[in-house]
C-alpha cells in the first residue's frame, strides 16, 4: 500500500515491526518529542503523527500539545495495554490507539483509512473547522472497551451485556430497537444479553458510538438550540430503514452510517453554532462532511465515512469511493424518506 502523504512517526521504530520503509510514501521519523514539534514548527508539512510507546508522560505530553497546537493534524498512538489503562490520558487525546505489538499491516490500515479520509474530504475549509474546535474527541470510552471485550476468547452476549449496562441511556435505547416492529419479534426482550444475542455485536457497537458521541455533544449543542432528542430519535429510525433498504452484505454499514448520519449536526451545534445557523451552501462543506472526517478519525470503516459524508447527495462521491455506492444509496434512500419533516436548527 502506498501512502503517499506526510506521516510523522515518534518514538522508536523497531517496535512496530518492518514499519516505516520508504515505499509507503512520505514517512518521518523523529526520536524525541522535542524533535518532533521542533520539525512541525519549522513548517515542514505532516498530515498525521504517530506516538510509539513513548516512555512515562512523554507521549501524553506530546498529544496534548499537538492538541493545542496542531489540532487539524490526526494522532494515532502505539502503545502497550497498561499505558492506556492507568489513566495517562492516551485515550483522551489520541484519535486512535492502537495496541503495542499490533501486525504491521493494523497501524498500515489505520494510516490508510485517516488518509484516505483527508482526500475524500479535502475541502480546506472543514479542516479549519476541525482545527478551531479544540481538538476533536477521541473515540468514546465504551466504544473501546467493547471493542476489547470483543476480542476476548471467552466473549458472548452476556459479556458485552456488562460492558454496556455501564450506560442505561444505552441499555435503554438497545431494548427500545430490538422491541421495535422493524425486528418483528414475538415477544418482548426485556433481558439485555438476549437484546444483544438479537441485534448482533455489529448494531450493538453502533448504538454504543451513536449514544456516546450524543453524550459528547449533547449540553452544548442543546444550548445552541438543536433539537438533539429529536436528532436521536431520527437517528435510530433513519439507520432501521437503511438496514431495510440494503442488501443482506451492506446491512451493518448502512444502519452504523444511518444512525450516525447527522452527527456533524452535533459537532457544529456544540462547537460552532455560527456555522450551524448558515446556509451550508456558503461554507463550502456539509454537515456530513463534518461529521465524517470525525468518524475518520474515530477509524471508522470507510463505507460508513462515506455514506455519512454524501448522506444528502450519494451519487456526488468522487470516484475512488464508488465502492461503496450500495450503502451510499441505502442511507440517502433513508434519509429521504425520514427526514421529511426537517429538524429545527436554531436561528
Amino acid at each position: 500500500m502506498n501512502v503517499g502523504r506526510d506521516v510523522l512517526l515518534v518514538g522508536e521504530a523497531g517496535t512496530v515491526g518492518t514499519f516505516p520503509s520508504e515505499e509507503d510514501g512520505c514517512l518521518h521519523q523523529c526520536s524525541s518529542p522535542a524533535e518532533a514539534m521542533a520539525r512541525l514548527r519549522s513548517g515542514a508539512p505532516c498530515d498525521v503523527v504517530v506516538v510509539v510507546e513513548l516512555p512515562g508522560m512523554d507521549g501524553v505530553k506530546l498529544l496534548a500539545r499537538l492538541r493545542d497546537e496542531y489540532p487539524s493534524i490526526a494522532r494515532v498512538v502505539v502503545a502497550p495495554p497498561p499505558a492506556i489503562a492507568v489513566g495517562f490520558r492516551i485515550a483522551d487525546l489520541a484519535h486512535q490507539v492502537l495496541p503495542a505489538g499490533s501486525p504491521p499491516e493494523v497501524l498500515r490500515e489505520a494510516l490508510g483509512r485517516t488518509l484516505r479520509l483527508r482526500d475524500l474530504l479535502s475541502d480546506e475549509r472543514l479542516r479549519a473547522l476541525a482545527g478551531s474546535v479544540d481538538g476533536l474527541p477521541s473515540l468514546p470510552h465504551i466504544y473501546g472497551d467493547l471493542t476489547a471485550a470483543l476480542e476476548s476468547p471467552s466473549c458472548g452476549a452476556a459479556e458485552i451485556a456488562a460492558v454496556v449496562c455501564r450506560d442505561p441511556a444505552l441499555a435503554a435505547k438497545i431494548l427500545q430497537l430490538v422491541n421495535s416492529s422493524f425486528f418483528g419479534l414475538p415477544r418482548r426482550v426485556t433481558a439485555l444479553p438476549d437484546a444483544v444475542a438479537y441485534l448482533g455485536v455489529t448494531t450493538v457497537r453502533s448504538l454504543v458510538l451513536s449514544t456516546e458521541a450524543m453524550s459528547l455533544f449533547r449540553p452544548a449543542a442543546r444550548a445552541a438550540g438543536l433539537d438533539v432528542d429529536g436528532l436521536a430519535a431520527r437517528a435510530v429510525a433513519t439507520a432501521t430503514e437503511a438496514a431495510r433498504l440494503a442488501a443482506p452484505e451492506h446491512r451493518n454499514d448502512a444502519f452504523t452510517a444511518g444512525l450516525l448520519s447527522d452527527v456533524g449536526l452535533l459537532l457544529l451545534a456544540a462547537k460552532a453554532p455560527d456555522l450551524l445557523r448558515q446556509d451550508e451552501s456558503s461554507l463550502g462543506f456539509t454537515h456530513g462532511g463534518a461529521g465524517a472526517y470525525l468518524l475518520g478519525l474515530w477509524g471508522l470503516p470507510s463505507g460508513v465515512v462515506e455514506a455519512v459524508a454524501f448522506h444528502h447527495e450519494p451519487l456526488a462521491a468522487p470516484p475512488a469511493a464508488e465502492a461503496g455506492l450500495a450503502t451510499r444509496l441505502a442511507v440517502g434512500l433513508a434519509v429521504m424518506a425520514v427526514h421529511e419533516e426537517e429538524l429545527k436548527i436554531p436561528d
